[in-house]
């Protein structure tokens, strides 16, 4: 049985690059909605840190307490990033009426303790999930 790779830096590298393409391209458009921000403020969160810390930690003995803390970090990152992708979309349009008023972009970052928790248990979840499959794949052989 073949072990299974993971991701590459590069993989995470090439993802940030795409997610750079995509916010040029949806920073040009005219809409109100936050769900764009919000999406590519998420992407942004994950790639980066995948892209600084995931290599680091990829051999740490507390896997599950690090996956709970990368996704901590990852949840309050999200809300900062996309408060941040849309004060950029404000500032590029330069209407006299922004797209994303002032009170939008203070509830994003009101956000960040609840995403900040989601993001911890998602964390936690998926390094439960990995040391149980680890696990399984060690009492096969």
């Amino acid at each position: 049985m073949k072990p299974k790779r993971r991701p590459s830096k590069s993989f995470w590298r090439f993802v940030l690059i795409l997610d750079g393409v995509g916010i040029l391209v949806w920073s040009g458009l005219e809409d109100k909605d936050a769900t764009g921000a919000v999406a590519f403020g998420l992407i942004t969160a994950i790639a980066l840190t995948m892209t600084i810390l995931g290599p680091r930690l990829a051999g740490m003995r507390r896997q599950i307490i690090t996956a709970a803390l990368m996704g901590s970090l990852i949840g309050a990152s999200a809300s900062v990033i996309s408060a941040a992708l849309m004060l950029f979309k404000d500032l590029r349009h330069a209407h006299p009426f922004p797209d994303f008023p002032p009170a939008m972009l203070l509830g994003v970052l009101e956000r960040l303790p609840p995403w900040m928790a989601a993001g911890a248990l998602a964390g936690l979840g998926l390094g439960l999930l990995h040391r149980l499959v680890k696990e399984q794949e060690e009492s096969r052989a």
